[in-house]
This record gives structure tokens, C-alpha cells and sequence, in this order.
């Protein structure tokens, strides 16, 4: 699956044809992905693949209802918009390549614009958590069981 999370899409086929949003979550196991966007028909807005669900009340505090969420969609079903502006110009959705690059003197693997052959970036991932300090490593433990040739009666003479 070459689509990431921040990336700006369009959808190609349903009920959402030709609508455009931004990659919320990406699930790569499942092939699918979450797409936030909202379109304008008439004098409404549209949220892009909001679905909604009847939720029963479990308790008397719970309150059951009509519950409104945006759902999965096949990653097969959008395609990627170029963020270069030779793309942008056309403003159809593009085609991705892999393209190995040398950086730092390891090999990378980019995604590249097939159209205009511009690598292609996601949003930029969030600073990592500053580790803590570290545990030390385990030592083994050794048993503390006494066996019965060690155990001698007290009162045995």
C-alpha cells in the first residue's frame, strides 16, 4: 500500500467520486484507509464516507442513539494527488513509483510521481518520544531451593 497518513487523495470510485481529503489513518494490514473531507452540494456539506450507527444503551446512564462516524475505505478506491506543481496544473491524481535513493550512504526507498517524477512526502512524522532511562539487563536468577541431601534433621543424632 503506497498511500500514507497526511497524504491528499482522491476518491475514484462510489458514491464520493471525484472528492478530495487528506489521509487521517492508514491501515496497511487491512488495505484501507480513513479519508477527512468535507464537499459542498447545494446549500449542505458532505463528510466524505460518514456513516451512521444505531448504539443501544447498556445502562440506565447510557444513552443509546444515532451515532455518526467516518469509515474505512478500500486503498484501491483513491489515488494520490501530486503535491508538485506541473501536477497541481493538470489537477488529476497520479500514479506512484518506488525509487531508491542514496542518503547518508544507506539506500532509501522514496515514493515518486510517475507524471513528473517529483518524490513524494508525507506529513512529517511526529518527534519520538525521548526514551527513559534504560532498565538494566537481566541477570539470571539462580534457585533457592535447598535439596534434601543439604537438609539435615536437628534433632536427628
Amino acid at each position: 500500500m503506497y498511500i500514507k497518513k497526511g497524504d491528499t487523495v482522491v476518491i475514484r470510485t462510489g458514491k464520493y467520486k471525484n472528492m478530495t481529503g487528506v489521509v487521517d489513518k492508514a491501515f496497511p494490514s487491512e488495505n484501507k484507509v480513513i479519508v477527512k473531507g468535507e464537499a459542498k452540494v447545494g446549500d449542505s456539506k458532505i463528510v466524505i464516507n460518514e456513516v451512521t450507527k444505531s448504539k443501544k444503551a447498556r445502562s440506565a446512564q447510557d444513552q443509546g442513539g444515532l451515532v455518526k462516524k467516518i469509515a474505512k475505505m478500500d486503498a484501491s478506491n483513491v489515488a494520490l494527488i501530486c503535491s508538485n506543481e506541473e501536477c497541481v496544473k493538470n489537477g488529476k491524481a497520479t500514479r506512484i513509483k518506488i525509487v531508491t535513493q542514496v542518503v547518508d550512504g544507506k539506500e532509501v526507498k522514496l515514493r515518486a510521481c510517475v507524471k513528473c517524477g517529483a518524490i513524494i512526502e508525507a506529513a512529517p512524522k511526529k518527534a519520538a518520544k525521548k526514551e527513559t532511562a534504560k532498565k538494566a539487563p537481566a541477570t539470571k536468577k539462580t534457585s533457592t531451593r535447598k535439596t534434601k541431601k543439604a537438609e539435615a534433621p536437628a534433632d536427628a543424632e
